[in-house]
Parts: C-alpha cells; structure tokens; sequence
C-alpha cells in the first residue's frame, strides 16, 4: 500500500477522508456516548465507564485524524496522545472540568451527610480514570473501579469540548477559521453531513434524549428493524470505485487500524 501524505490531498480527496473519518469515528463515538448514558442512567457502573471509554477514545482519534495525526498505534491509550490534541486545540479545552454548584446542591440535599468531592479535577486526571474505569483489564470484575456521583456530569463536559474539536484546526486557511469561530462562539458547529439517527426523526424520543429520561426511550412510529443494521463504508458510500476516495482511504488505512483496508 503506497504511503499518501496529508498536504499532497486534493481538496475533495480530503473531503472525502472527513466524510469516512466521521463515519468510522464521530458518529460511533456519538452512539458510545448516548449508550454510557442510558447504562449509568440503569445503575450499570462498569458497562457506563467501558462505554464511556470508548467514545472519548474515538472522538480523540477522529480528531487527531482531521488534522494529520497518525493513530495506528493509538490503541486504546488516549490519555497520552490528548496531548497532541492540546498542540492545536489548546485554547479550546478548559484546564479542569468542574461540576456546577447547582448540581453539588442538589446533591446534597437528596443525599444529606455524604461527603462528595467537589473540587475542579484537571483534565489529565479526569481522562486518566475513565481510561482505567473502562480498561478491557476490567471486563471481568477482577478489577475496581474509581468512580463518583457527578461522573457523568463529567462525561458530559469531555465529550462536549472534544466534540468541538473534530474539526479541522491545523491547515492554514480553513483551520484558523474554524478556530476562530470556535473561540468567538462556544456553541458554534460547523455544519456536518451526517445522516441522522433514526431516534431524532422522533418528537417524543428527542424531547425525552433533551430531559435526559434516557430510560424511557420508546421505540419510534414506523420503527424498522434495518435501523438495528450498522452501515459500513461499503454500503453506505457513493463513490467505491472513485480515485480520488482510493488515494483518500489510502491515507486513512496509512494512519489509523482498521479492518476495512482489503475492501477499497
């Protein structure tokens, strides 16, 4: 397999790279994160912490791929390649991630007498625990487990910031626009061209994901099973015997571990 750089990509050789770049990482890091919240919404710790894992690991990884980072050899240690995210998205990511005191009160006032941690806790040491808590060392119950009543409020405030940042911040034009935009506006998004999940084609499921109510999720009007079929790359694109999606998986087979590269 020929070696293809980051900068030789055509413009819509690299369109076509974000587009399978949010495929294989954002929208599964985006299913990960909705499945660690029903599971700690159901009082199931470990599942919640390996879920949870899972999805700050691939929006580590899709970010770090949208800006011509390699991730082969990533694995599953995304504490220590963050800060290669910090090198472009610095300014983006708070130093701690802190629980409003709001959500602290009424801690306290449902569970009186507990003694909580309430003090900031720095990012490195945040994403240090949700690295161990869902470590496949501990699928087996072998091992324990360091967990607090506001982790998912936590979860929350990572998967936030990082969802920010699978954006192109390091070419020189598109980037220092998309930085800036971000900078000036903290609920700014570019616009994506992914294609729904079927539960937010539903009025009654969205109002319940908005309340949080993630147990009460009822299975949408006119719900198909289809919906339960993963789409693959191979299924889902327009363009397979295209060249430039050739030179452009190329690179992405070059920089990060999949199992697709025998398909292109």
């Amino acid at each position: 397999m020929s070696l293809v750089s980051f900068k030789s990509l055509s413009p819509r050789q690299r369109e076509i790279l974000y587009s399978d770049i949010y495929h294989l990482f954002f929208s599964t890091a985006e299913a990960d994160y909705v499945a660690a919240r029903l599971l700690w919404h159901n009082y199931l710790p470990r599942a919640f912490c390996w879920a949870a894992a899972q999805a700050i690991e691939k929006y580590v990884k899709c970010s770090l791929l949208l800006n011509g980072y390699n991730v082969k050899k990533v694995g599953h240690d995304f504490t220590s390649v963050f800060e290669k995210v910090k090198l472009y998205a610095n300014k983006l990511i708070p130093q701690n991630i802190e629980i409003p005191k709001i959500i602290i009160d009424e801690f306290k006032k449902e569970f009186s007498g507990s003694i909580v941690e309430t003090q900031p806790e720095s990012w490195a040491a945040c994403l240090k625990r949700f690295q161990e808590n869902g470590s496949p060392d501990g699928r087996y119950n072998e091992s324990p487990m360091d967990v607090g009543p506001f982790e998912i409020q936590k979860l929350d405030q990572i998967v936030f910031y990082l969802r920010r940042v699978c954006i192109d911040l390091s070419s020189r034009e598109i980037g220092q626009q998309n930085l800036d935009a971000l900078l000036r506006d903290l609920l700014w998004r570019p616009e994506l061209d992914l294609q729904p999940h079927p539960l937010s084609q539903d009025l009654n499921a969205a109002k319940c994901f908005k309340n949080r109510n993630f147990a009460f999720f009822t299975e949408p009007e006119n719900f198909e099973p289809r919906f339960l079929i993963a789409h693959t790359i191979g299924s889902w694109e327009p363009y397979r015997n295209d060249v430039d999606a050739k030179v452009a998986r190329t690179y992405l087979n070059n920089n990060a571990k999949l199992s697709w590269n025998k398909s292109i």
